[in-house]
């Protein structure tokens, strides 16, 4: 069987003064049937050329799916009055989304059922739920066409049925008022997919209708909105790729608006999160590992910030999560993930001691702004993914989950080590080994 050859039709672009030539551009129209076509005959080709191979496709499949835990759910996280989790149940391909009211010992009552709602859809994905603050709307995002332009449903809670609103062509950011009637979204350009456009929407009103908030006129960034852990403000954050800018609405205020945090400058990066007190910062001005900075409402402006963890030449900030007492900043040095810890009320702080010698960490869903406890995602050569609760004021831990590894797997036959070798330019390189400690032996013959 000969492989299919795809006719050029020449489609010229002149755009930044430059001329390019795609001859390939008229496979973009996915309803053309002359493209229907071609995709078939280039599906029959790959089945023709697999042939002979179906068994061993079939024993690789069924290896894999073996050893994957199909029955399986999340760790519960609590927010507002109600444990969170998903779970999925043995031969559903989908997750189902869950909540139990005030303890886990409740009723659960099923929130999305995603299973269920793929079945009219050749694909579907739920990616982005947002609970109204009085629990009694639920707003997701989903992806029924798998181009990554999402729609919005509105789903009520105390009677199990959708609202008839519904909105296209969103990005994930949900983002709800207190009000608990209007939600902010953002939207995407359906050509380039770019997310240019924050929108807000009022429950039971046409989307046709919806306020534009704010657009993002430069196409070199991007827009989205979010709502801060102390629910307190709406952000609207642009990004490039070297520079952002912020706008926040503090709810408590809503007649003052959308108020930019500090305009945007070429180069400048920064990340603003809320506290009771005011906004800490990640930012790039004192260099590009980034640093911490802290600001009182009112008084966001860069002349403002207040440093609290200077820029560092060897250790890069990745992120960071604000609690009441707690500021957690995650850091990447000597090629390994670390957790900072500050305290709020006079930025001491000290670094939560690792575990093992290579591994890699995460932070995980965190919610709640009143709490002394930090989530997070944790793995290494030895030991499957994880899920672990550090209490911030002693360091002492709480395992979560482990990840069931199927098969006779066992840790505690395996050891892992961090060693150093010397490049060509002095520049020392780590590298990681795993091994069965029972069977291997460090003396040159393996």
């Amino acid at each position: 069987m000969n492989a299919p050859i795809a006719k050029k039709i020449a489609h010229q672009f002149n755009e930044y003064n430059t001329k390019r030539t795609d001859n390939y551009f008229w496979l973009r129209e996915k309803i053309n049937q002359e493209v229907l076509d071609y995709v078939d005959a280039e599906n029959d080709y790959t089945t023709n050329c697999l042939k002979g191979t179906e068994a061993l496709q079939n024993d690789l499949f069924h290896e894999m799916k073996n050893r994957i835990k199909e029955d399986d759910s999340s760790v519960p996280y609590f927010k507002n009055g109600y444990w969170y989790y998903t779970r999925f149940e043995e031969g559903s391909e989908h997750a189902i989304y869950c909540r139990k009211e005030k303890s886990l010992d409740n009723t659960e009552d099923i929130l999305l059922d995603e299973n269920e709602l793929a079945k009219d859809h050749p694909y579907y994905e739920i990616v982005s739920l947002a609970i109204s603050p009085d629990n009694k709307t639920l707003a997701f995002g989903e992806d029924v066409t798998g181009r990554r332009l999402y729609q919005i449903q509105f789903k009520n809670l105390e009677t199990g049925k959708n609202y008839r609103d519904l909105i296209e062509s969103t990005t994930s950011d949900l983002a709800w008022m207190n009000d608990s009637k209007t939600l902010f979204y953002s939207l995407k350009e359906e050509e380039t997919l770019r997310p240019h456009q924050v929108k807000k929407h009022v429950l039971n009103t046409p989307a046709d209708n919806d306020e534009i908030i704010f657009t993002e006129t430069d196409d070199i960034y991007i827009t989205g909105v979010s709502k801060d852990k102390l629910g307190r403000f709406i952000f609207i954050g642009s990004w490039s790729t070297l520079t952002t800018e912020y706008r926040l609405l503090d709810l408590k205020h809503i007649e003052k608006g959308f108020e930019v945090f500090h305009p945007r400058t070429q180069d400048l990066e920064y990340y603003p999160e809320a506290s009771e007190k005011g906004f800490y910062i990640k930012h790039n001005n004192e260099g590009e590992n980034f640093s911490m900075s802290f600001c009182e409402y009112g008084t966001t402006k860069i002349e403002n910030w207040k440093s609290i963890h200077a820029h560092n030449q060897k250790i890069l900030i990745e992120d960071f999560e604000v609690f009441e007492k707690h500021l957690v900043v995650q850091e990447k040095e000597n090629g390994l993930t670390q957790l900072r810890v500050f305290e709020t009320n006079d930025h001491r702080n000290k670094v939560i001691p690792p575990k093992e010698e290579a591994f890699m960490l995460y932070v995980a869903n965190n919610p709640n702004y009143n709490t002394d406890t930090i989530r997070i995602g944790y793995s290494s050569m030895t030991t499957p993914s994880s899920v672990i609760d550090i209490n911030l004021n002693d360091f002492t831990e709480k395992i979560k989950k482990v990840a069931e590894v199927v098969g006779d797997f066992n840790s505690s036959n395996y050891k892992s080590e961090r060693i150093w070798t010397t490049a060509k330019d002095d520049v020392k390189v780590p590298m990681s080994l795993v091994y069965n400690k029972n069977k291997f032996k460090k003396d040159g013959t393996n």
